[in-house]
């Protein structure tokens, strides 16, 4: 039974609605934007976070629902219009959800992973079926259980586990199960353990688990630095990449553990008082999650999936193998003015191969001297042809080996029609 007056129990009904409705909007968002994208799809982290949205609207479809599905007999709530079933799929679907807090030590455990084993994938990809069953079974053995002790009951806004103190002053409920409650009207110790198991076995599981391999990412990533101080050119370059994306996820899983401790806290029934402001805040901040995750979702991880990754371009290809379009992505500092003429008559040959630039980045070939010998008289030391580029003088000057040519006149020739 509520305590609620009736403008108090609409507030409390009411306000969490449309908190959980934005939740729910923003999160299947960010959910089809996964399933849509193949290159974020393959990524192990948004998988994960697939996982983490799916849990999280079923959260917040509850809080949707609502005092709808509490049955109608009870008073003193509003538009309680349900019965002892509608309250049972509630209370079932509302354990459920709580593998979004099993999903956010799971991003904590691959990243942890990842910053270990250099974002590669192949190493630790193995583990994911096993972490998206775990996820996904603890819940709903928990729901299962729930359901089949009857110890779901009717919180002030939905039906989830029931609390023991006001399950025991509701005369109904003392009715139909008088061995949970004493005869002054308190909850039985075994009454009290166990809707405590059911209320804070997984959030604790989950948030020992999450911090513990936050602190492990911490000390692989201050030893992997320490470790690579002295590295130079194209490794340092290399070390840069790795250091930028291992601080993307060590922030990200910060956000996803304080979103959700916070939640959890302001939710705990340890603490809170019969207070409606109280219990608003409260449900707001439950409610709230899916909205703030989804913008941790798309504001850190800012930079586009189907961007070549700097790390893992690095590792597979060297510069001058990669696209004009990639060494774009992978310098990372000159953004071009696209309305400038000049970058957009650039742009129409960004897919060309970066062998059609030989001259500027190297090429397979730039070993071979054959073909810059036919620009010099190797005999005389001397250009064959007065019109040079400043480039040509420079390599004139720098040459020191060349083949003799004993036909000075095919020489001349050749010099001239390639000079014209």
């Amino acid at each position: 039974m509520s305590k609620y007056t009736p403008l108090q129990a609409s507030s409390a009904s009411i306000v969490p609605k449309f908190t959980a409705l934005i939740s729910v909007v923003f999160m299947s968002y960010a959910a089809q934007l996964i399933i849509r994208s193949k290159s974020r799809f393959q990524c192990m982290y948004h998988r994960m976070f697939l996982g983490l949205a799916f849990h999280t609207i079923l959260s917040n479809l509850t809080f949707l629902v609502g005092t709808w599905a509490i049955p109608s007999n009870l008073e003193g709530y509003f538009m309680n219009i349900g019965n002892v079933a509608t309250c049972k799929t509630e209370a079932f679907f509302a354990e459920l959800s709580s593998g979004a807090l099993l999903y956010v030590a799971a991003i904590c455990l691959t990243s942890c992973l990842a910053i270990k084993h250099d974002f590669k994938e192949t190493k630790y990809v193995n583990l994911e079926l096993k972490i998206h069953i775990i996820c996904n079974l603890i819940p709903l053995v928990a729901a299962c259980a729930l359901i089949l002790s009857n110890h779901e009951g009717p919180e002030r806004i939905r039906c989830l586990v029931s609390d023991p103190f006001e399950a025991c002053r509701t005369p109904e409920y003392v009715r139909q199960f008088p061995e949970r409650c004493r005869d002054d009207g308190m909850p039985t110790s075994k009454f009290k353990v166990s809707s405590a198991f059911y209320s804070f076995v997984i959030p604790l599981l989950s948030f020992i688990i999450g911090f513990l391999f936050l602190l492990i990412m911490l000390g692989i990533e201050s030893k992997k630095r320490r470790l690579h101080r002295s590295l130079h050119g194209k490794r340092l370059f290399m070390e840069t990449a790795r250091k930028k994306k291992s601080k993307q996820y060590l922030l990200v899983c910060t956000l996803h553990l304080f979103i959700y401790t916070i939640a959890s806290i302001m939710c705990n029934r340890l603490w809170r008082d019969e207070s409606l402001a109280y219990d608003l805040v409260a449900a707001i901040c439950a409610t709230s999650t899916g909205l703030v995750n989804v913008i941790v979702y798309l504001k850190v991880l800012k930079k586009p999936q189907d961007e070549v990754e700097n790390y893992q371009l690095l590792t597979k290809h060297s510069l001058r193998k990669s696209t004009v379009e990639s060494i774009i992505h992978i310098s990372g500092g000159f953004q071009p003015d696209m309305h400038d003429r000049s970058v957009s008559l650039a742009s129409n040959n960004v897919s060309k191969d970066t062998t059609d630039f030989g001259i500027f980045i190297g090429g397979d070939d730039d070993d071979d001297d054959e073909e810059d010998a036919d620009f010099y008289d190797c005999k005389l030391k001397t250009p064959k042809s007065l019109y040079l580029h400043p480039v040509q003088e420079e390599t004139l000057e720098s040459q020191k080996h060349c083949s003799t040519r004993n036909n000075s006149d095919n020489v001349t020739q050749v010099g001239a029609e390639s000079f014209k």
